[in-house]
């Protein structure tokens, strides 16, 4: 064979080459692409339901919160009823109260 010959076979099989790195190179891009894609939306999904669930406790948590400040409140107004009602009792428990915690102090 002629080294003329040879040289142009060895240049198209490397243009070849080349020409199929390249299109293995632009689909394996595109592949990634695609997948990145996929990710994003899978990423976002996920993002949407966990900003869900986070809403539910919060509002989960905000009715709570709302239920026992109404029951303190509701308590304090039943105390303070009960105390403005009998005076003398409320003295009376109290300093009952007082020495029983105090006994409990000193014997410690």
């Amino acid at each position: 064979m002629d080294t003329k010959t040879d040289a142009r076979a060895y240049d198209r099989l490397v243009a070849d080459l080349r020409q199929t790195i390249a299109s293995l190179e632009a689909y394996a891009l595109e592949e990634g692409f695609q997948a990145l894609d996929g990710a994003t939306a899978q990423a976002s999904a996920l993002r949407g339901q966990a900003d869900a669930v986070l809403n539910e406790a919060r509002l989960r948590l905000a009715q709570a919160r709302a239920r026992v400040a109404a029951a303190a409140v509701e308590a304090l107004d039943g105390t303070r009823e009960t105390i403005s009602g009998h005076p003398w009792q409320a003295v009376g428990l109290s300093a009952v109260a007082g020495v029983l915690v105090g006994l409990m102090i000193g014997r410690s």
